[in-house]
């Protein structure tokens, strides 16, 4: 749901009303070839379409209410068959006053008020939609009426007042309750020394000699006696929720863990897809991305790479998907972990005992719920923000009542505590502890009904922002402001008067994020999917469930292969064969707005009738080739790694552009907002245009472009909203307009770091707006450093790192000019000799000096 539709719904404001009255002007300026019956007749229908519209954007706002209340009776077997149907009723709703709204936006954007472009508009979309609309509101009154008829459905649904904040609790996710002795066990079964015994000491790096051959020293050689022929598998099993990952990643942590092992690998393995793990383990191993693709060249590469250390591997979250075809994908994915160094370990997570026997070298560790007395302690811990909370006799029974249909799980504990301590009220804790929902059926190491009932108790509205994170694969780490753009864009973000709806969606991030870890596990895809996330690999299919038919919501059975008509957000990832017929016809999707393509090499081209996009996000697709795409509603723009393509854009409204690259040329748009140039190894020149102002760029960051002489055609623009500018990694970049910055009035954050050929010139002035100043690796500075600090009454932070030239800076500097200086980083600078001494930076809060070996320290104690 779009964000002019989220604000319709609450407040009122009529729909799409320059739509219509578009239609009418054009059935008046039609008159005269048209007889007054097909005039009285076609004003009619838009008429009546235009009511129909309104009455169910009215509907909607009831619709999620019953949607919320009948959540609560989904255990039950009527509510459980009638609440899809409802929900996809609203989502079609949702979708058709969408596309509405979208041919707003073409009509009032194109200008097109030709007789054809409504003629056009009339048979295919007035005529179109008009029983399409009039279904859709009488599927919500039938199925609404049937729920409405359910005994309990009326009753009001438990919840929390809006402006309920929970303390956070900082210690909750750093410690691990009762596991003391499961971790000694473990690092005793993976082979790790313990306290009292010497730990082996890691062996020398191999070196590298002047012919490129890689030579070890005789006393550190691996003979073939020190290693083993097939890594040993030590499972931990366990059900979900019970603490696998934590106890792995504590394993991990380890001090003596560490000290033994020359290197630790983790992955997540719930997509068991050899040639992914592969490339994972490749990357979690070197920090790199593999630069072959075949899955033999990848094994060789890992097998070379880890064949002189002793390793140890987690393989995080397996299933059964693991053994299929008869387990040589198991055998498969361990081929590169054969005769190794003796010590290596793999440690896998599973919650099944059938994956564990079959991948096991060593008997499973069966991982128990922790016991009554530490699981009390935890829950109180988040219920109560302490463990040794004195909490009333009534909560403390009905806490202990909660406790058994925990199942020893800290996941469980964490996530009711959370919920419990919403609300410190008998009544409240008794709902939940009495709750229907605890009666779900379930396996005997399911955790189901605790988790549900953390998402039960979330608003509506935080309801659907958790929802739609599903779209995200596992392990996703989510960005607030990203996320909460995306809500905002969404819909799915309730105005409140003037604030903005990101910062009301960011709220929104910070509410879930305060009631804890509510995690649900979507094991096939739903067939009311409207958001799409494809995920493969160079020659590796598409998921054999993704056929256009099997998905209601996203295909029509009106077309011969069925078309995306409702898809609005795309993301296809890692797909290098893949076909992309499906999507890269825009008549097959003709609501798509967002569309993401990650590490595509088989894609080389992008359709130029895309016009409407308003979101698109390259990464790593290498052979797509230099095109021109006009996208005049396109608002952000992210580029990495993939060809020429952002050399080519006219973007006339783009607010975000972020590209990474080969390009020797950029282009900027006048409605930037921020701007963000990195890794263009052949990137020349950023042009305005011919701009000579951009009111609205609010952040710039160039990065890593090695051939980039100057900015000064770009910084000579006027900016004034920047805030932020970061130049970095720019080894020929020679100059930097030093007369402009003193007009950003405001810039708070200036970083220049390791450009080293910039050729400062005297009268670098800075504006007084300035909070954060940081001096890296960047030339001769001493040319405007100390004197361009004059006047920084807001400054609060300084760094100045690898700097040569500085030899001396007044005390009076400190005490004179940087009257709000709270933090100060002198790194490196080893002709430094003297900063004013002690007395002048007294009232800095913190101070590092370091590496300055001309200096006396700040103690006054000349240097040994």
């Amino acid at each position: 749901m779009s964000i002019s539709r989220a604000i319709g719904l609450i407040s009122g404001i009529n729909e799409c009303v320059n739509l219509f009255q578009w239609a009418a002007s054009s059935i008046s300026s039609l008159r005269s070839r048209l007889s007054a019956t097909q005039e009285k007749n076609i004003q009619d229908e838009v008429s009546h379409l235009q009511r129909s519209l309104q009455r169910l954007r009215d509907t909607l706002p009831a619709m999620y209410g019953l949607i919320d209340r009948a959540e609560w009776r989904s255990h039950t077997n009527c509510v459980a068959e009638l609440l899809p149907i409802l929900k996809d009723a609203v989502y079609d709703a949702d979708d058709i006053l969408d596309e509405f709204r979208w041919h707003e936006l073409n009509v009032t954007g194109q200008g097109n008020t030709t007789h054809s472009a409504f003629a056009d508009f009339y048979k295919t979309t007035i005529q179109g939609s008009f029983n399409k609309v009039n279904d859709i509101q009488e599927r919500l009154n039938d199925i609404s009426c049937r729920l409405n008829q359910i005994p309990g459905l009326h009753e009001v649904t438990p919840g929390f007042d809006k402006s309920v904040r929970p303390d956070t609790i900082s210690s909750t996710s750093k410690e691990m309750f009762g596991r003391d002795r499961d971790l000694k066990q473990v690092m005793g079964l993976l082979g790790i020394p313990q306290n009292n015994r010497r730990a082996h000491p890691k062996r020398k790096r191999a070196s590298t000699t002047a012919n490129g051959s890689t030579s070890t020293p005789a006393s550190n050689q691996v003979s073939n006696e020190s290693r083993v022929q097939a890594i040993p598998v030590l499972p931990i099993v366990g059900m979900g929720g019970i603490g696998k990952t934590t106890l792995a990643q504590h394993i991990c942590n380890h001090r003596q863990v560490k000290s033994y092992f020359d290197l630790i690998i983790w992955i997540c393995a719930d997509d068991f897809d050899v040639k992914r793990l592969t490339n994972d383990v490749i990357q979690s191993s070197t920090g790199k991305q593999a630069n072959v693709d075949h899955l033999d060249s990848l094994q060789h590469a890992l097998f070379e790479n880890l064949s002189n250390k002793r390793f140890l591997i987690v393989v995080d979250d397996v299933w059964d998907d693991a053994l299929k075809e008869n387990g040589q994908r198991w055998e498969k994915f361990c081929a590169p972990f054969r005769n190794v160094v003796h010590g290596s370990m793999m440690l896998v997570t599973t919650r099944s005992p059938e994956v564990a026997d079959g991948v096991r070298t060593m008997e499973p560790f069966l991982l128990d719920g922790l016991t009554d007395g530490v699981l009390w302690d935890f829950l109180k811990l988040c219920a109560f923000g302490s463990k040794t909370s004195n909490s009333s006799p009534d909560l403390e029974r009905i806490g202990r009542s909660i406790l058994s249909k925990l199942k020893g799980s800290p996941l469980a504990a964490i996530t009711l505590g959370r919920l419990l301590r919403m609300n410190l009220d008998t009544s409240h804790w008794k709902n939940i502890l009495e709750s229907e929902l605890w009666e779900l059926k379930q396996k005997e190491t399911d955790i189901l009904p605790a988790l549900r009932l953390s998402y039960m108790y979330l608003p509506f509205h935080l309801k659907r922002c958790f929802s739609f994170c599903s779209v995200y694969p596992k392990d996703h780490k989510f960005e607030k402001d990203r996320l909460a753009e995306i809500w905002a864009a969404e819909g799915f973000v309730e105005p409140q008067g003037d604030t903005p709806l990101i910062d009301i969606a960011s709220q929104y991030f910070q509410d879930l994020f305060n009631r804890g870890t509510e995690v649900f596990e979507v094991l096939q895809p739903s067939t009311s999917l409207e958001h799409l996330f494809i995920s493969s690999y160079p020659g590796v299919s598409l998921p054999s469930w993704f056929q256009p038919q099997n998905f209601p919501r996203l295909a029509t059975h009106d077309s011969i292969n069925g078309t995306l008509s409702s898809l609005r957000d795309l993301t296809i990832s890692r797909c290098g064969n893949i076909s992309l017929e499906y999507f890269l016809d825009p008549a097959s999707v003709p609501a798509i707005r967002k569309i993401k393509f990650h590490g595509c090499t088989g894609l080389v081209s992008l359709p130029v009738s895309w016009f409407y996009l308003e979101e698109l996000e390259v990464v790593n697709c290498l052979n797509i080739c230099s095109q021109r795409l006009v996208a005049p509603y396109l608002k952000s723009l992210e580029v990495f790694n993939s060809g020429n393509l952002a050399h080519n854009m006219d973007c006339c409204s783009l607010t975000y552009f972020s590209f990474s690259g080969d390009c020797d040329t950029i282009t900027l748009s006048a409605c930037l907002e921020e701007l963000c140039i990195s890794d263009c190894r052949y990137l020349t020149s950023i042009r305005t245009g011919g701009i000579g102002v951009f009111p609205s760029l609010v952040s710039i960051t160039v990065s890593g472009c090695v051939k980039l002489p100057t900015l000064d055609g770009f910084l000579t623009a006027d900016l004034p909203a920047v805030e932020k500018i970061t130049i970095s990694e720019c080894p020929e970049l020679l100059s930097l307009p030093s007369e402009r910055f003193g007009s950003f009035h405001s810039l708070k954050v200036f970083e220049v770091k390791r450009c080293r050929q910039v050729n400062w010139q005297r009268g670098l002035v800075l504006p007084s707006s300035l909070q954060e100043l940081s001096f890296n690796d960047c030339g001769d500075i001493s040319i405007v450093f100390p004197s361009c600090l004059q006047n920084l009454a807001f400054l609060v932070s300084l760094g100045i790192h690898d700097c040569q030239g500085i030899r001396s800076i007044p005390g009076n500097v400190w005490q004179s000019n940087l009257l709000s200086l709270k933090r100060l980083t002198i790194i490196h600078c080893p002709n430094l000799e003297s900063i004013g001494g002690k007395e002048a930076i007294a009232k800095i809060e913190y101070v590092e000096v370091a590496l300055c070996l001309k200096m006396e320290d700040i103690l006054g104690i000349p240097p040994s």
